[in-house]
């Protein structure tokens, strides 16, 4: 238990604790990194992939399709609400998470 404590204590001091995604999907909130990345130009999905740690290669095996079907998806301007919602579950997260 000593150890485990020190290893968050220490990745909190290095920044390198995230909440998990399941803690922003019953709380409904966005991070401000998530948010800081949509603004430099990131699509919502790509934002929080990278922010939640996730390779692109990752979410198109949880989603069942090439990495090349899943750029597409990344950095679609618009995406039918069906979709949505399968990147959502892939991620963790809720639409509206995705969807702003």
């Amino acid at each position: 238990m000593i150890r485990l404590k020190q290893a968050l204590k220490s990745a909190i001091h290095y920044g390198h604790f995230h909440m998990t995604a399941q803690y922003y999907e019953e709380n409904g909130t966005i991070p401000h990194a998530v948010i800081s990345a949509t603004v430099d130009g990131n699509s919502p999905i790509k934002a929080w992939r990278e922010y939640l740690g996730f390779s692109p290669a990752e979410i198109a095996a949880r989603l069942d399709m090439s990495q090349a079907e899943f750029a597409e998806i990344e950095t679609a301007v618009k995406l039918r609400q069906t979709i949505l919602k399968k990147v959502a579950h892939a991620l963790g997260l809720t639409v509206a998470q995705l969807d702003f």
